[in-house]
C-alpha cells in the first residue's frame, strides 16, 4: 500500500500530463475512488493507501492528505513534486480512475461519494443513528461498494 500524498501526487502527474489542474478536494475524492476500486479488484484483500479514510461533513477524507493540501484553499493543487515508486498495476488502477473521473469538479465527485448507501453515507448517518464525524469508514464497506459499483463478483456481505 502506498501513502495518500504518492497516490496524490500520480494524480497532479496525470493531470499535468494532460494539461489540467486538480484541486484538493479532487485529489481526495479521487484518492479514495482509486482505493475502492483496489479493494473491489482484490476483493478486500489489498487496499491501494495506508491509511483510512474517515466520514467528514463533506464526505470521505484521508485525514494525512487534507493536511498536507490544506494550504491551497479551494485553488488549484500544483504537481506534487515527490518520489513516486507505485506497482504498474496499481498505477493502471490510479489512471483509469483519472480517466473516468478526473474531468469532474470537486462538487460533483462529492456528490458521487454522498449518495445514500454509499460507504459515507453508512458511516455518517446510518452508523447508530448519529452523525460520526471523523469516524473512519471501514474498508469492508468500501471493498462492497465498489465491488457492486465495478460489478466485480459478489464480495463477502452483500
Amino acid at each position: 500500500m502506498y501513502s495518500p500524498n504518492e497516490i496524490a501526487a500520480l494524480f497532479t502527474k496525470l493531470a499535468k500530463e494532460q494539461s489540467q489542474h486538480l484541486t484538493h478536494m479532487q485529489l481526495q475524492k479521487l484518492t479514495y475512488i482509486a482505493h475502492g476500486f483496489k479493494l473491489a479488484i482484490t476483493r478486500g484483500q489489498q487496499g491501494l493507501i495506508s491509511e483510512p479514510v474517515n466520514a467528514w461533513k463533506f464526505g470521505p477524507v484521508i485525514p494525512s492528505l487534507y493536511h498536507a493540501l490544506k494550504t491551497y484553499g479551494n485553488g488549484y493543487v500544483p504537481e506534487l513534486n515527490m518520489r513516486i515508486n507505485i506497482d504498474p498495476e496499481d498505477a493502471e488502477i490510479v489512471r483509469a480512475v483519472y480517466e473516468t473521473y478526473g474531468h469532474l469538479d470537486g462538487v460533483s465527485l462529492s456528490e458521487l461519494t454522498h449518495r445514500n448507501g454509499t460507504p459515507w453515507h453508512q458511516t455518517w448517518i446510518d452508523y447508530n443513528g448519529r452523525n460520526q464525524v471523523g469516524a473512519v469508514i471501514p474498508d469492508s464497506a468500501i471493498r462492497d461498494y465498489y465491488t457492486a459499483y465495478l460489478g466485480c463478483g459478489t464480495a463477502q456481505g452483500l
